[in-house]
């Protein structure tokens, strides 16, 4: 399933020079990802990508802030009180990377209740989203191989209106946006599947969809989740109908024209125990798998710890629990709380939990998020954020297959 706000991007990372002959060559260097992308004046945002010292982040409004070199594929930076919501870029090496989109909380940030939306045209369970440029796109889903689209003008979701088909119709896939380019990878389509599919953004709207030659992954798998870190894409997890629900770790490097290399397993990294269905976010110097199935529905947090200078990733070890046991449930960072949302336990759900994030990307403990709550409970469902609204699209409730929309709006209020 998709992993919220890992590459999200409105723009090809593209390098600009800047005419400064005496700067450390920086040819390979490129901007992938950035995390959290909603934050608050002080809050930590870390950058994925290859960079050189020293590393400026040029906020929109015309500020720019020196970022913390972590290492060749790692930087962040505290958000300045004098920057604005837009464009972020980032100059290092004689160059200029991005952009990406930033947005800079006005109020303190904490996820409201949720309201029904517009919905979706059509019902989708285990689909995937994603947001380009001005359009949030949904992808697939036991619906087939459909997709719709709605407008992201302004802070809020025009109506749904069929959009690009995918090569293969599937479900329980991942998808993720690096540069100008939306992959889809995996998922089940009678069986699992190792196919990664692309298309190209131009201009925020997505072109035909089709299957990368020479590009698969090592295990087909569904049901697993996906991370930019450094400058490699990571695929955690999942299941295989051969070995059931898998720990393994797979990897592909991005190139700096935002293709991607061949997958390969990962020998010396490993989930600490089998998961599928299950979350992933990259927080500071840490990547978390959060819930999922393996023989019965998880309550289990693992971590493991990134190592900045060549992207590589420690053995992961469970570190925490949920209040409760989920999985096909959604997870977003906001400023600096991890929020996790509905799922399937023991019933469907509806609740959302929070946990504090310290400032190197250590959580605090899980607790019921006050206030917060989906109107209906429901697992397989896809969230993205537009504007000031965290928006949950389709999934399965108590009645069948959803195409219901609900949105929460998420600044204002007190923090647990």
């Amino acid at each position: 399933m998709i992993v919220l706000l890992l590459a999200a991007s409105c723009g090809y990372p593209s390098l600009s020079p800047l005419g400064d002959a005496g700067a450390p060559d920086c040819s390979a260097c490129q901007l992938l990802a950035l995390a959290p992308s909603v934050a608050s004046t002080g809050d930590t945002i870390t950058l994925e990508g290859t960079f050189t010292e020293p590393v400026v982040v040029n906020f929109s409004g015309g500020v720019s802030q020196a970022a913390t070199f972590l290492g060749r594929h790692r930087a962040a930076v505290a958000v300045p009180a004098s920057a604005m919501t837009g464009n972020l870029t980032v100059t290092t090496g004689g160059v200029t990377l991005g952009p990406l989109p930033f947005r800079h909380a006005s109020a303190a940030i904490a996820l409201h209740s949720f309201v029904g939306d517009a919905p979706m045209m059509t019902p989708r369970f285990r689909p995937t989203s994603v947001t380009t440029g001005d359009y949030l796109y949904v992808l697939g889903g036991d619906a087939g191989g459909s997709a719709e689209r709605a407008s992201t003008t302004g802070d809020s979701l025009g109506g749904f209106a069929s959009s690009v088909v995918l090569r293969k119709a599937k479900d329980r896939h991942a998808s993720v946006v690096i540069g100008n380019h939306v992959y889809v990878l995996g998922g089940e389509a009678g069986n699992e599947l190792d196919s990664v599919e692309v298309a190209t953004v131009d201009q925020g709207t997505l072109g035909p969809f089709d299957v990368v030659p020479g590009v698969h992954l090592v295990h087909a798998r569904r049901d697993f989740s996906v991370a930019v870190v450094g400058n490699y894409l990571y695929v955690f997890g999942g299941y295989e109908a051969m070995d059931g629900e898998l720990d393994s770790v797979e990897r592909a490097t991005i190139h700096p024209d935002g293709s991607l290399g061949s997958f390969a397993v990962v020998s010396d990294v490993s989930l600490a125990s089998r998961h599928d269905g299950h979350t992933s976010v990259v927080i500071g110097r840490y990547v978390y798998i959060l819930g999922g199935y393996s023989n019965d529905v998880l309550p289990d947090v693992e971590q493991a710890t990134i190592n900045a200078d060549d992207g590589t990733l420690s053995r992961f070890s469970k570190v925490a629990a949920l209040q409760a046991k989920r999985v096909g449930h959604t997870s977003v960072v906001l400023g600096n709380r991890l929020y996790v949302i509905g799922g399937l336990g023991d019933s469907k759900l509806g609740s959302v939990e929070v946990a504090a994030i310290t400032g190197d990307g250590q959580l605090g403990s899980f607790a019921m998020a006050p206030g917060a709550a989906l109107q209906t409970a429901r697992d397989g469902h896809t969230s993205a954020l537009v504007g000031d609204s965290l928006y949950v699209m389709g999934g399965n409730g108590m009645g069948g297959n959803l195409n219901t929309v609900e949105r929460a709006t998420i600044l204002g209020g007190s923090l647990p």
